[in-house]
């Protein structure tokens, strides 16, 4: 964004160069101003696209917990199905408590835990992840916008003081 910013305010300043050519002082003067103005407003406009992306960035957060949280409800929903069979053929077998079965029962439910921990916390940690690269991307074009802005800010007072300069040295005033 700050790109085409800066590139709007360059050809504007351009142009300014031009009517330096065409009309010394005055036409300088003019373009200057338009420069400085069409930096302004190209400003405005990446903030408004930073507001839509940052927009964006939040609402594929938010899916992406609901996925999460998804996958996390099916995957528990499935080890209940599994340890339900489980708990069922151990029972039928007809071993008494504390066999293999009811051990390997207690390593399965174990497991089981540990898998929705797993992705319980991996999924906060992409979405913390996310949150904080939509805050960098959101800063690093604000910064990159803001210098554009004065960036061609500054050049158009340059050009607009050439303008007058030239506007004086050739008697235009």
């Amino acid at each position: 964004m700050a790109e085409h910013e800066a590139a709007v305010a360059g050809g504007v300043l351009s142009g300014a160069a031009a009517g330096t050519a065409i009309f010394p002082g005055i036409g300088t003067v003019i373009g200057g101003a338009i420069g400085g103005l069409a930096s302004i407003f190209g400003s405005k406009k990446a903030k408004k696209a930073r507001k839509r992306q940052k927009k964006l960035d939040r609402e594929n957060e938010r899916l992406y917990k609901l996925e999460v949280n998804e996958s996390i409800r099916r995957t528990v929903e499935q080890q209940t199905i599994l340890e339900g069979t489980l708990g069922v053929q151990i029972g039928a077998s007809g071993f008494a408590r504390g066999s293999s079965l009811d051990r390997y029962f207690s390593t399965v439910q174990a497991q089981n835990k540990a898998d929705v921990d797993w992705m319980k916390t991996s999924g906060a940690s992409r979405s913390a992840i996310m949150a904080r690269e939509t805050e960098a991307r959101s800063r690093a074009s604000e910064a990159a916008s803001k210098a554009s802005l004065y960036g061609g800010i500054a050049s158009s007072i340059g050009t607009i003081g050439q303008g007058f300069g030239m506007m004086k040295k050739f008697g235009g005033n």
